[in-house]
């Protein structure tokens, strides 16, 4: 797949809290992005977790992660390091070991991004996707966040899970990168969407429904998104999102339906006083939500 200007595209998946699925997310747009014939790194930045390499079953695979990068100092070679990724169909991954080894600071992710991210296609990926931890790479390391085209912050509906997205938000504000929300329930209203879009000023993607597929293929070591499903959906949405379309064509999600780019900040404002007129013909344009179900 061709870009005009030859370098990789960059995808960080936040997790607004625990367990909502932004590793999971991560793992089904590098595999999505790989059956689409692109070479893809994912970049595991949640310390302490089960390690992005067994979410991408690649743990059983030898290469370089980042107990191996303690070290690192300076620029990073891109290509050289995705050479050395354990890896396989089209995805490798930099991975936290188990071994409780401390990992290395945020300057040594974003040394690494940055890296990726300049690798031209000829022995560099198409494209480098970040599981971002909320607490060690939003608003810590600044210097690689230019780089990121689409972050992708993944939250529950619950009162304590909307109030932990607006923290996440808050702190994605100054960072200049265009931003979509990924909501993580079943039958969300499209109500909700809205004042969830309303209040904190980025477009909802696309709802989530539970997977049941997911814990199933990894226990049998397949990643998730692999097959069909929503989370292999909710994978697709967000590669068309970004300008990488593979595969089936995503033509239903909530921005394409109603036209707005990513990162795309409306002002709450503009909400105040609406008429009932105003508020019907708004129900007509904004009801379409792509539940990826």
């Amino acid at each position: 797949m061709g870009f005009g200007d030859g370098r990789p595209r960059v995808v960080a998946v936040v997790g607004a809290s625990g367990g909502c699925g932004a590793s999971t997310l991560t793992a089904a747009v590098c595999r999505a992005a790989a059956r689409g014939g692109l070479t893809v790194v994912a970049v595991d930045g949640q310390p302490g977790g089960a390690g992005l390499d067994v979410v991408l079953a690649l743990d059983h695979v030898a290469g370089v992660r980042w107990p191996d990068l303690a070290r690192l100092r300076g620029a990073v070679d891109g290509p050289d390091l995705m050479a050395r990724l354990p890896g396989s169909d089209g995805v490798s991954v930099l991975a936290h070991g188990r071994d409780g080894i401390p990992p290395p600071g945020p300057e040594a992710l974003a040394a690494v991004v940055v890296g990726l991210a300049a690798a031209r296609r000829d022995g560099g990926p198409d494209l480098v996707v970040v599981d971002a931890s909320r607490e060690r790479t939003v608003g810590s390391d600044l210097t690689w966040w230019p780089c990121v085209d689409l972050v992708v912050v993944v939250a529950g509906t619950g009162v304590l899970e909307l109030a932990a997205l607006s923290s996440v938000v808050a702190a994605l504000d100054g960072l200049d990168a265009d931003a979509v929300l990924v909501l993580r329930g079943e039958r969300v209203p499209g109500r909700l969407c809205d004042d969830v879009e309303d209040s904190l000023g980025l477009p909802v993607l696309l709802t989530v429904a539970h997977d049941p597929k997911v814990a199933r293929d990894l226990g049998r070591g397949v990643a998730p998104g692999s097959a069909s499903g929503p989370m292999a959906r909710a994978a697709a949405a967000v590669l068309t999102a970004v300008g990488m379309p593979v595969g089936r064509s995503v033509t239903t999600s909530r921005d394409a339906l109603l036209g707005i780019p990513p990162g795309t900040r409306p002002d709450p404002s503009l909400d105040v006083g609406r008429s009932a007129e105003d508020e019907s013909a708004r129900g007509t344009d904004r009801r379409a939500v792509w539940r990826a179900s």
